[in-house]
C-alpha cells in the first residue's frame, strides 16, 4: 500500500491538510505493511519515529480505529485488526468545477465541501485533483467542454472516477459518454422538505403562531438563465413543503409572509443583489407592518446576517419578539457569534462529501449504487447548545 500527500491544484500548489489526516495514513500504511493481528509499536515509539503532539497522534489512532485498522487493548497495547485487507486499491479521483465557482459569490458550503474532499484523500490514498470547466463562450468552439489536459486524461484512463459540481447538462453528458464513473453533487440532496418541516414544529413550540418562509435567489440564478430556471423549480418546492407543515400544526399559512425573491430573475433584471442584502430588505419590508410574523424560517443562511442586521435597526429583539429557524452550514463561519440566538438547521458538509463518494467507490468498483438519488438530513441547533 503507497500511500502519499497527492492533492493537489492544476497549477501544481498543493493544498493543506490537518497533520492528523496526514499522520493518520502514514500510520495506516505502516499496519497494512505490519500485516493483520501484528503489534503495533507503542505511542512512545510512534511520537519518537513520527514527532508531533500527543493530542494529533491520539487523534489519528481514534480514526484508525474508527476505520477498523487498528484496535486498542487496555493495558495490553495496539494491534493492527484482524481484518485489515493489506492491499488497497488506488483511485485518481477528478473534481470538477464550473469555471466561475470561485467568483460568483458561493456559499462557504463548497469551501468546506472541498477541504472535507482533500481529507478524504490523503486518509484513502487516493490522488485528487482540481479542474475547472471551459467557460460557455469557448465551450462552444471545442469538442469537449473541458481543457484539452483534462480530456486527455479522460480519454487515457488516468481518472478513475469524477466528482461533479454544478457542471451544466451538456459537460456532465459527455463525461457519461466518456464511459468514466461519474457522480454530480446534486446526487446527494440536503433534504430541505425536512429543514422546512423541523423550522416549523421548532417554532411552534417555542409558541409561535404566525409562520413566515424566506428565501433568497443566488447571484448565479439571476445572471444565469439555466440556474434562474432551477431557482423557480425550488422555490415552488419549498413553498409547498412549509404550506403543509404549517398546515399539519393547524396554523393558518399567510402568503403576505411569504418571500422568495424570484422578481430578481425577471428578463432584463441587470441587478445583482447578494443574498444578504435580500434578507436585509426582505426583514425592513415584511417586519415593519402590521401585523407580522413572529416565527420565520429562513432557507439559506447567506441571507440571515442581512435580517439580523434588520431586526437590529427595527428594534427587534429575537427570542422575544420574533424567532428565527436557520439553515446553516457546520463550520460556516457566516453565522459565528450568533449561535445563542437562532435555531439552526444544520446540515454537515462532511455528510454530503462522505456519502457522494461512497456513490462514487460503489461505481468504480464496477457495481451499481442502491439508489441513484440519496439524500442528507440536517441537525436541529437550538440557541442553548454550545
Amino acid at each position: 500500500m503507497s500511500v502519499q500527500n497527492k492533492s493537489r491544484s492544476e497549477n501544481g500548489k498543493s493544498h493543506k491538510v490537518s497533520r492528523s489526516a496526514v499522520l493518520c495514513e502514514e500510520l495506516a500504511t505502516l499496519a497494512c505493511e505490519l500485516g493483520p493481528q501484528a503489534k503495533f509499536p507503542t505511542v512512545t515509539q510512534l511520537r519518537s519515529r513520527w514527532g508531533g503532539s500527543l493530542a494529533t497522534l491520539n487523534m489519528a489512532l481514534s480514526e484508525l480505529e474508527s476505520r477498523h485498522i487498528i484496535y486498542r487493548k487496555h493495558g495490553v497495547g495496539i494491534f493492527v485488526s484482524p481484518h485489515l485487507v493489506s492491499q488497497k486499491v488506488w483511485y485518481h479521483v477528478g473534481l470538477i468545477c464550473p469555471p466561475n465557482l470561485l467568483s460568483m459569490g458561493h456559499s462557504p458550503f463548497w469551501d468546506i465541501l472541498v477541504q472535507r474532499a482533500e481529507e478524504r484523500a490523503v486518509a484513502h490514498g487516493e490522488d485528487l485533483s482540481f479542474h475547472f470547466a471551459l467557460p460557455e463562450s469557448q465551450s462552444r468552439h471545442e469538442s469537449a467542454p473541458f481543457h484539452s489536459g483534462l480530456v486527455h486524461a479522460i480519454e487515457n484512463g488516468q481518472l478513475h472516477g469524477i466528482l461533479a459540481i454544478q457542471l451544466k447538462p451538456n459537460a456532465m453528458q459527455w463525461l457519461e459518454n466518456c464511459g468514466v464513473p461519474v457522480v454530480a453533487h446534486h446526487q446527494v440532496k440536503h433534504d430541505m422538505n425536512a429543514l422546512v418541516q423541523m423550522g416549523v414544529e421548532t417554532l411552534v413550540a417555542r409558541g409561535c403562531r404566525q409562520l413566515a418562509l424566506w428565501s433568497p435567489v443566488s447571484p448565479q440564478q439571476i445572471r444565469d438563465s439555466y440556474h434562474a430556471e432551477g431557482a423557480r423549480h425550488f422555490a415552488i418546492q419549498y413553498k409547498e413543503f412549509f404550506r403543509a407543515a404549517v398546515g399539519r400544526n393547524q396554523l393558518p399559512f399567510h402568503e403576505e409572509f411569504t418571500r422568495q425573491n424570484l422578481n430578481l430573475l425577471e428578463k432584463g433584471n441587470s441587478q445583482v443583489i447578494l443574498e444578504r442584502e435580500q434578507g436585509y430588505q426582505t426583514a425592513l419590508e415584511v417586519l415593519s407592518q402590521t401585523p407580522r410574523p413572529d416565527g420565520i424560517v429562513i432557507i439559506d443562511d447567506l441571507m440571515t446576517p442581512g435580517v439580523l442586521a434588520a431586526l437590529e435597526k427595527l428594534g427587534l429583539k429575537i427570542g422575544k419578539d420574533i424567532h428565527i429557524a436557520t439553515r446553516s452550514n457546520a463550520q460556516s463561519p457566516v453565522l459565528a457569534g450568533h449561535e445563542n440566538h437562532l435555531i439552526r438547521l444544520e446540515f454537515d458538509p462532511k455528510e454530503t462529501v462522505d456519502a457522494l463518494f461512497h456513490k462514487l467507490d460503489t461505481l468504480m468498483k464496477g457495481e451499481k449504487p442502491l439508489e441513484l438519488m440519496s439524500s442528507v438530513l440536517p441537525h436541529l441547533r437550538l440557541p442553548e447548545d454550545k
